[in-house]
């Protein structure tokens, strides 16, 4: 078969295979220059910074100030577009603000951003208004906020990594960040807005010396729903991570945040706080509610034991109508906390609680797991199985039921091992102004024989299988 049209392909010829026509290429058939980036962004031997628009080739934008530069090429591009950041270090002198269908991206550990000290309560990347379709990934950011280690600083710079807090959030893509040093690596909500933020997809967040931790998750609008964080690892925090449903101070507005995914999170070094699911906001007349919740293999270490620190925390308080309700974590792991989960105000009111499966608490340094204050009918608020808690010496508790549980039923201990010493309490209920605490069930409650004791009050107390 002959044909009197030769086949033709995109080609780089040799003239633009440098640094400054990095990433373009010419398409012979159409005689024009195309790009996969709206405008690439590098540096020169002079010191300056460049933006190339990668369709025309001509340089739009230069100068010595990189966060300046960028900034530039976002606001060229009102219909969005993809702006590739070449391998090389970058000082950023103030904040950039990203814009609606913006692609920002590096090349993976060699594109690095290193700000110079912003002031603090902003960001490197910070979203002002309403947002859709942003995605950020493949570049390294350091700040200068944040380092436990060896002694703590006092953050003056660089609250966030990334912040999304404009107003409604639609279709979020951000991973394969690497960020070093904030408060925060990604804090997004809803900016205080009546309406819907949905598709938030973080994942492979590498993250060290951060002071609330790898992600601040927040609703502070109307509805957030479909969000999926995966394959994160943080080292050196004082807060880990955290979801919340709020309103934002908005008194008229019931924060809500239904349809999360969590998996693959590990914290390492961390001061106080783990992993926290919260919906404690005083000022709502609606409330909050953060529910239909599937965490798994969270891993949460903490260094040193004995500032108060907590593994998991799921606490509901604040204005009558919050709850955080079906939730499900399986595979968690606790090393080193004072208390390795902690569960206060439960599902008031609400029929779905939450179950916590296949846990092990370790080297607890106060109790095991806690349980405290709800204060209204609560109907099978929790249920926690396939579980093992050692104690250190000097902790006090394996399990604690305590305070305000009224009209709580269905509790559920099923499988959970407690290893601990003589004059150590393996589980106790304190029920100081509580009433009608029943139906709570314990089946194969296993803990150190003749030496750890057991103090429990309250009516229609179940113990199955057990073994002391």
């Amino acid at each position: 078969m002959s044909s009197s049209y030769p086949t033709r392909f995109p080609v780089v010829p040799p003239r633009l295979l440098n640094d400054v026509d990095y990433n373009t290429f010419w398409d012979w058939v159409s005689g024009s220059a195309i790009s996969p980036a709206s405008y690439i962004i590098y540096s020169g031997s002079d010191g300056l910074y460049w933006a190339r628009n990668g369709h025309t080739g001509l340089i739009n934008y230069s100068g010595s100030d990189a966060a300046t530069v960028i900034q530039n090429a976002i606001n060229a591009l009102p219909n969005g577009g993809r702006i590739f950041i070449k391998e090389g270090t970058y000082t950023i002198n103030s904040r950039i603000v990203v814009a609606s269908g913006v692609e920002i991206c590096g090349v993976w550990g060699r594109t690095k951003l290193i700000s110079a000290g912003i002031t603090d309560g902003t960001a490197i990347f910070q979203g002002t208004v309403a947002i859709t379709d942003l995605s950020i990934h493949d570049l390294y950011i350091e700040g200068k906020h944040y380092n436990p280690f060896p002694t703590l600083r006092v953050p003056t710079t660089d609250s966030w990594c990334i912040l999304l807090t404009g107003g409604l959030a639609e279709n979020i893509h951000i991973y394969n960040i690497w960020a070093k040093n904030f408060a925060t690596a990604v804090f997004i909500n809803g900016g205080g807005a009546v309406g819907n933020s949905r598709n938030w997809d973080l994942h492979n967040l590498l993250c060290e010396q951060m002071e609330s931790g790898i992600c601040l998750i927040r609703s502070q609008c109307t509805l957030v729903y479909n969000i999926n964080i995966h394959d994160c690892i943080l080292d050196q925090f004082e807060e880990g991570f955290e979801i919340a449903a709020t309103n934002g101070g908005v008194t008229s507005l019931g924060g809500e945040i239904y349809g999360v995914n969590i998996s693959n999170i590990h914290l390492f070094r961390g001061r106080t706080g783990g992993f926290g699911l919260n919906s404690t906001e005083t000022v709502s007349t609606l409330g909050n509610k953060l529910h239909g919740i599937n965490i798994s293999n969270v891993t949460v270490q903490h260094s040193p034991i004995g500032l108060g620190s907590t593994g998991l925390a799921v606490l509901v308080s604040g204005a009558g109508g919050n709850a955080i309700y079906d939730f499900n974590i399986i595979n968690f792991h606790s090393k080193d906390a004072d208390t390795g989960m902690k569960f206060v105000g439960l599902g008031p009111g609400q029929s779905a609680g939450g179950r916590v499966s296949n846990f092990r608490l370790e080297g607890v340094g106060v109790r095991g797991i806690d349980i405290q204050n709800c204060p209204l009918p609560t109907y099978n608020p929790l249920h926690l199985d396939n579980g093992s808690i050692t104690l250190l010496s000097g902790a006090l508790h394996g399990i604690r039921l305590l305070q305000n549980l009224q009209n709580v039923t269905g509790i559920r201990f099923n499988k959970v091992g407690i290893a601990g010493s003589a004059g150590q309490t393996a589980i106790e209920h304190i029920t100081g102004g509580a009433f009608s605490v029943s139906d709570i069930d314990y089946r194969q409650v296993e803990f150190a024989p003749g030496t750890m004791t057991v103090n429990i009050s309250g009516s229609d107390v179940t113990a199955h299988d057990w073994e002391s």
